[in-house]
This record gives structure tokens, sequence and C-alpha cells, in this order.
């Protein structure tokens, strides 16, 4: 059986790089010391020979940040739709 430790480690620091931007972004943005910034973790799955993947966490409302709806009323700050 072959050892993918070289590629487990490319994937783990891929999802360290995304997740090291995502918190810069929220810094910027000054919601850098809340509940969201402390949830956005990432986490390497799967079997390795099929269909390793990298997985994101944060809580639920990350996405409307994301999106950037500021409450009930607002518009959307850019034109990308929704994802959960």
């Amino acid at each position: 059986m072959a050892d993918y430790t070289n590629f487990r480690l490319a994937l783990a620091s891929f999802g360290r790089k995304q997740v090291k931007d995502a918190k810069n972004r929220l810094k910027r943005n000054k919601k850098g010391d809340g509940a969201l910034y402390k949830s956005v973790k990432y986490d390497v799955q799967g079997n390795f020979n099929l269909r390793p993947q990298v997985v994101f966490k944060m809580d639920g409302y990350g996405a409307f940040v994301d999106t950037g709806v500021k409450g009930t009323g607002e518009r959307f700050k850019n034109k990308r739709p929704l994802r959960s």
C-alpha cells in the first residue's frame, strides 16, 4: 500500500492557507474578534486512494457574512448568490 503522507501534507497546507486568508478577511472587515472568526476550520477527509477532500467549516451565518448581508432590508454588497 502506498504512503500518501506528502499528499496529506499538501492538502493540510492548502486548508491552513485558506483558513488564514478567511480570517484575515474577517479582521480586515472588523469582524475578527467574534465567534465566526473562531469557528473557521478545515479538515482533511477521505480515502486517499479514491477521493480525498478538504472540508471547510464555520458557523452557519458565515455564508451571509461572506455575501455581504448586514441585516434585514439591506442589499447584497456583491452580486454572488448565497451558497451553503
